[in-house]
């Protein structure tokens, strides 16, 4: 299954001792979003428990994992992310979310700056022109 929708509502921003990124359909009464987060501090009982990547959350906390993007491009008005399979398992069978969007230059740097926070330390992330 893919996942496509028009994103109004962009998030790139640091939050309580973490990074995250954020994309939603409506900024209120939202049916469609992708949310990535990653501690920016690990402590030893996230690495004991597998919580030492990045977090992925598609349009409900039940869709949800930690790590499992094969790929993340990003350009200057949309992302791709495409799922590794036992990642897309655990996230209803989502193989690929592509997002497209419209922000400012300073809303998009913090996003490539966020998003390249989030998913460092895994060869995973492109900026394509």
């Amino acid at each position: 299954m893919n996942i496509q929708f028009i994103a109004t509502k962009v998030f790139a921003g640091t939050e309580e001792n973490s990074w995250t990124v954020g994309f939603a359909d409506h900024e209120f009464e939202t049916k469609e979003y992708l949310f990535l987060q990653r501690a920016s501090v690990v402590e030893q009982q996230d690495v004991d428990i597998g919580h030492d990547s990045y977090h992925v959350e598609i349009n409900d906390q039940s869709c949800s994992c930690y790590g499992g993007i094969e790929s993340a491009k990003l350009w200057r008005n949309r992302i791709e992310i495409a799922f590794l399979p036992k990642a897309s398992t655990v996230l209803q069978n989502t193989k690929i979310v592509k997002i497209q969007f419209d922000v400012d230059d300073l809303t998009f740097a913090a996003l490539s700056n966020h998003l390249a926070l989030v998913l460092s330390g895994v060869d995973i992330f492109q900026r394509c022109e």
